[in-house]
């Protein structure tokens, strides 16, 4: 009997370790499900950040168009702002000239006739 106890034991010994052998490899196989899933996910996220950098870049290329555009918008209308403004600042500049003789030939009447009365 002490052969068959040994024997029996050894057994045992060799179904534990097979049991836990059998844990490991399940271990083993979650993980690499794990991983594979995980790879995926990366997959797909990596493929969502492309479209996104890509959206990003065409709004960028959109904004510097529209900032470009309003700024020859800008140009065009100072142009059109100095060809408005230059018949102003004529006729301010003849108001100017003909307030100067009003005020010389006033001074000049009054002169005269304050020469007469003396």
């Amino acid at each position: 009997m002490p052969k068959d106890d040994m024997l029996f034991k050894i057994f045992e010994k060799v179904s534990e370790v097979s049991e836990k052998v059998g844990k490991v490899e399940t271990r083993c196989e979650n993980m690499e499900a794990d991983i594979r899933t995980i790879k995926e996910e990366d997959g797909k996220q990596n493929e969502l950040i492309a479209e996104h950098i890509s959206g990003v870049k065409t709004n960028t290329a959109r904004l510097e168009l529209e900032i470009q555009n309003r700024e020859d918008q800008n140009i065009e209308i100072e142009k059109r702002l100095d060809v408005v403004e230059e018949p102003r600042k004529v006729f301010n500049a003849i108001k100017k000239i003909a307030i100067f003789i009003s005020a010389v030939g006033g001074s000049a009447i009054i002169m005269v006739k304050v020469l007469r009365w003396l």
